[in-house]
């Protein structure tokens, strides 16, 4: 079968996605968690493929890309919890544009500025029902040797969040520096901070909401990047940082101070197979004086299309997170996700995409309180209808489950959705 031009698109896409993952591979080992509210992790060829087929409008020197998603569905558990689980359908829909200007494609010199509100209507339990905002700007310089960048985003999202096992508003402030100077051909150095302010709230239905612990995160990374030949790319780096974490308990919930090391790598096995990763130690102490052993961090990622028309990506990771529902603990974060998408029939796809995480709670420093364990599983099977380049719809259906040692059972649960979707993308 003869390989299309989307095709093409969509390899070089998921090519770039992970050559590109070298520069920012272990960031998320050290940072705090943004939750990704109210859905498992998106199937990564779906965000790629977009890419490849943007599109924009011009308006005088600016470049416009509307964007537009609408999904519809079941869903038996919209808090979380072991019981009572509310049950309701549910209708979101998300316009938004892309405004880019200068060479924002190429990343030369650039200011973009994309704005997604996010309508949630809840069919039975209105209360729950919320209008979202994510607005993210970036500009970029680039000279003959430094290339220098500033990203600033606000999000307030309403929806299910994993850690906490509930139904949250999450508000966050996200602001990047970064900056790489390139010594040769082969030879680079970055060094970039970034500023987290996240806030988040429990909503319970009749009953008073629930304040969450507030995490406000800075830290500085510096790299040494080295270019081995057009296919192998490595890194070492250290990163530290500050965390300053505000609760609503009569437990004590410290502040802490991080720091860690690690080496990466990049390496386009072949045509069909590429890898990236990352592996180091995360260490951190506590403001009551007390600090905690070496924790081995990891991220590997990979994709691999053994088909023309098959494609499989894959994440395994291990990672430090303070904790928003619970006083005075972090907890180490382990897991394995895998997206398979095949297409047949022109014009269909399916995709699988499934997961696990084991979430390993101890306390930080003296605070007090129990250790625990959580288990999160989830699976999610799709089937896709391209009517054209810029418009699909489809069906899917997710379960996800938790299970947790906490006494009570506070953190158990298990979802499922079903529904249908439809994007839009210029």
């Amino acid at each position: 079968m003869k390989r299309t031009d989307m095709d093409r698109s969509l390899r070089t896409a998921v090519n770039f996605c992970y050559i590109s993952a070298a520069i920012a591979a272990l960031v998320p080992a050290a940072t705090a968690q943004i939750a990704n509210l109210d859905s498992a992790p998106q199937n990564v060829f779906e965000k790629e493929r977009e890419e490849s087929l943007a599109k924009y409008l011009n308006l005088g020197p600016i470049s416009v890309r509307p964007h537009l998603n609408v999904s519809a569905y079941y869903d038996d558990n919209l808090t979380l919890k072991d019981g009572p689980e509310l049950e309701d359908f549910v209708w979101r829909i998300s316009p938004g544009a892309l405004l880019g200007f200068g060479e924002f494609r190429d990343k030369g010199n650039y200011v973009t500025l994309d704005y997604t509100p996010t309508a949630s209507v809840y069919t039975k339990y209105s209360d729950y029902s919320a209008l979202d905002h994510l607005v993210d700007f970036n500009v970029g310089w680039r000279m003959s040797k430094l290339t220098l960048g500033v990203g600033q985003s606000y999000e307030i999202a309403n929806g299910k969040q994993v850690e906490a096992s509930a139904f949250v508003e999450q508000e966050s402030y996200v602001t990047k520096l970064t900056s790489l100077y390139e010594f040769s051909e082969k030879t680079s150095a970055e060094l970039n901070g970034r500023q987290m302010l996240i806030d988040s709230t429990e909503r319970v239905f009749e009953a008073p909401d629930n304040q969450l612990n507030t995490i406000n995160q800075w830290e500085i990374e510096g790299w040494g990047n080295y270019k081995q030949s057009e296919k192998l790319t490595l890194g070492a780096g250290v990163i530290v940082g500050w965390r300053d974490i505000v609760g609503y308990t009569a437990a004590k919930t410290p502040n802490q101070t991080f720091q860690q090391i690690a080496v990466r790598s990049s390496y386009e096995v072949s045509e069909k197979i590429d890898v990236s990763g990352s592996i180091g130690l995360f260490f951190s102490q506590f403001e009551d004086g007390d600090s905690k052993s070496p924790t081995l961090v990891f991220d590997v990622a990979g994709s691999w299309q053994p088909l023309e028309r098959t494609l499989v990506s894959a994440e395994a990771y291990r990672r430090d997170f303070p904790s928003y529902s619970t006083a005075g603990q972090n907890y180490t974060a382990t897991g394995l996700r895998v997206s398979v998408r095949q297409s047949f029939l022109e014009k269909y796809s399916a995709s699988l995409a499934t997961g696990y995480e084991n979430s390993d709670y101890s306390n930080d420093g003296d605070a007090g309180g129990i250790d625990r364990s959580d288990d999160y599983f989830w699976v999610r099977p799709s089937v896709n209808y391209e009517f054209n380049e810029r418009v699909n719809a489809g069906v899917f259906y997710q379960f996800r489950t938790k299970s947790s040692d906490a006494p009570g059972g506070v953190y158990d649960y298990s979802n499922n959705q079903i529904g249908i979707y439809t994007n839009y993308r210029f």
